[in-house]
């Protein structure tokens, strides 16, 4: 058997349809095929969706669990919403809508043997990307617009280099409506995917913007399912910080369990307050909070004042004495500017590539992450880049 040998378990009950996947299955290459049974496992089950699909699904999921199966194709005459939406929670790989094309199942098998290959092949491992966790000390700080127009800035400015923008606001994420689109899936998805996160599951839930940067939004509604989510978020993490070079995270201004872990599992934390005494207040208390459970919290947690301006009601030096820590960067006031963009769903330097607030946002992704370092090591990991 070589390392891209594929045990296919057959399932379809419709017998022209099975004959079809036969065919194609015949002629491909290192491909041993079986009918599914009770005690056969196997690599990949091609299964075919009933007039019971709930049942269906349950049975796909039971089988993942197991480890009876390793990946699943569904073939379904149906291509719904809600259908597509289930096929990826239970974990299914590849969905194939029917008439079936028989070069989609080639392909999706052939790509299959080229991942077991290049796993097989593949003995030193990833190394870790850079997560940075963008987390505001108020409502209104502006956080999520940091967020966002800093990952773009680090998704333009090399693009070899893979960048995720994670959303972790429950209910309350803004992500989606700062780069206008609007989102099927999200990170609660992965999450409850865990054992299934791959290649092509992700290219399923991630949005790709235009500017080549990946977005992984927030639920907009958890369904009870808090608690799951929640205790498998660090294992997400873990993952998806093994498949980017840079993660930034939309944290919100909420130092939930959710924030915790992701501050916790950050290089870098940026706490966005500005120069006025409620939000530097705020900032006292969440960085005297964040001391207490940082490993290194002198180097990781870094003060970013924002809507800097002659107007300010409190100086840098002023804020810097309040806070008993300098400030790591300041980016200028233009209200108007900031919400033009937000109102046309587009980032600063599409709004105004030579904008004051577009270049200070472009020094301070430099700042955090110097370009000369960022190119010691060209390509990365999966497909993202």
């Amino acid at each position: 058997m070589t390392d891209t040998q594929l045990t296919v378990l057959l399932d379809i009950q419709t017998s022209n349809l099975k004959r079809q996947v036969q065919k194609v299955l015949l002629a491909m290459r290192d491909v041993a095929v079986s009918e599914y049974s009770l005690d056969l496992s196997g690599d990949v089950l091609i299964t075919e969706l009933s007039s019971s699909p709930e049942q269906d699904f349950q049975a796909i999921q039971g089988l993942i669990d197991s480890g009876t199966v390793t990946d699943v194709f569904l073939l379904s005459a149906s291509t719904e919403q809600d259908v597509l939406l289930r096929s990826i929670r239970v974990g299914v790989r590849e969905f194939l809508p029917l008439p079936l094309d028989d070069d989609e199942l080639s392909k999706a098998l052939t790509k299959l043997q080229s991942r077991r290959k290049k796993h097989s092949e593949d003995d030193v491992p990833d190394r870790e990307g850079r997560v940075v966790t963008v987390l505001g000390s108020k409502g209104g700080a502006g956080t999520t617009s940091i967020a966002v127009n800093l990952a773009i800035t680090l998704a333009q400015r090399d693009p070899t280099k893979s960048v995720l923008l994670m959303d972790i606001n429950v209910n309350l994420g803004e992500v989606p409506l700062f780069l206008n689109f609007t989102h099927q899936y999200n990170w609660g998805d992965l999450a409850r995917n865990i054992k299934r996160m791959d290649e092509t599951f992700l290219r399923n839930v991630l949005f790709e913007h235009a500017t080549g940067l990946n977005v992984l939004p927030g639920p907009e509604h958890v369904n009870g399912n808090f608690m799951e989510i929640r205790d498998l978020f660090g294992q997400m993490l873990s993952l998806l910080r093994s498949m980017f070079d840079t993660v930034v995270i939309d944290a919100g201004h909420s130092l939930n369990d959710l924030g915790e872990q992701a501050v916790l599992a950050s290089d870098t934390v940026l706490v966005i307050s500005q120069l006025n005494l409620p939000y530097l207040a705020n900032t006292n208390r969440i960085m005297s909070s964040l001391r207490q459970i940082v490993p290194d919290a002198e180097h990781k947690l870094k003060v970013v004042i924002n809507r800097n301006d002659s107007k300010s009601e409190v100086s840098l030096q002023e804020a810097e004495q309040s806070l008993k820590t300098k400030i790591f960067w300041s980016v200028p006031g233009d209200y108007k500017f900031a919400l033009s963009a937000i109102n046309q769903g587009k980032p600063f330097v599409q709004v105004g590539a030579k904008h004051k607030l577009t270049k200070s946002i472009q020094e301070l992704a430099a700042k955090l992450v110097p370009e000369a370092a960022g190119k010691k090591e060209a390509g990365r990991k999966w497909f993202f880049r």
